[in-house]
């Protein structure tokens, strides 16, 4: 099987060479970059997941993230050594797919790592599959907005596109195929293909809030993904469905 490429970001020398050895004895190549420009440079070898730390000389790993996700597609895991709620909030916010305070469990770290990419590996699939097989693609509509699986797209009510990382379109997904149900984090976790609950059980709160910030006239009221204490979240828009081709 060929092994994945891993970059690792971090101005931390002695610590990029911790890591590499222990990716490399589970199964990755390993790229190393001390700041966010030989990083950049990196990039032409299209790693299939990025480890960015975030506080680094030059370029902070927040601006880089925010600089380029829109061209890089492939999973970027924050690790950082402050533990601040908000700085994980605006991590996922530009475009981080996890987060890891450091110092960190290597064991939970390469969790993370796979279990980020058998997500995007899923959503892929799902993309692929709907390519190849039109006659099976979805589209779903609520309060106007609609997301076309045979597409891969995500439009609100205007028509504009809205652009989604795999992890929210699998949260989205798992909302518009179960509505008006309490769907637990345990549950949604299931339905994104986290794995390990008691380690991911907040990120599926920080996605919920990054959908939130794209579906909701105001984030801080939302109407459409309500939080059921004690329970989860609860999806409240009816939901209808038709099959499409590409």
């Amino acid at each position: 099987m060929e092994k994945l490429n891993a970059l690792i970001v971090d101005d931390d020398a002695e610590l990029r060479g911790l890591l590499s050895k222990f990716l490399e004895k589970n199964d990755f190549n390993v790229l190393q970059a001390e700041n966010t420009k030989v990083a950049e440079e990196q990039l032409i070898k299209n790693p299939d997941v990025m480890l960015l730390d975030i506080l680094m000389p030059g370029e902070d790993g927040i601006t880089f993230c925010r600089r380029i996700r829109e061209n890089f597609k492939k999973p970027i895991i924050m690790l950082t050594a402050v533990d601040d709620d908000i700085e994980q909030i605006v991590a996922h916010e530009v475009g981080a797919d996890d987060y890891l305070t450091k110092p960190y469990n290597m064991r939970i770290l390469l969790a993370k790592i796979k279990s980020t990419l058998r997500r995007y590996k899923i959503t892929e699939n799902i993309s692929e599959h709907a390519i190849e097989n039109t006659e099976t693609g979805l589209a779903y509509q609520f309060l106007n907005w609609q997301v076309n699986t045979a597409k891969y797209e995500f439009t609100d009510p205007e028509g504009l596109m809205i652009t989604l990382s795999p992890a929210e379109y699998s949260l989205l997904l798992a909302f518009i195929e179960h509505p008006n149900r309490v769907l637990s984090r345990e549950l949604l976790l299931e339905f994104t293909q986290e794995e390990e609950p008691g380690v991911f059980d907040r990120s599926i709160d920080v996605l919920v809030s990054r959908l939130r910030n794209k579906v909701e006239a105001d984030s801080r009221k939302p109407e459409i993904i309500k939080t059921i204490r004690g329970g989860g979240y609860l999806f409240t828009p009816k939901v209808t469905k038709q099959q499409v081709s590409l």
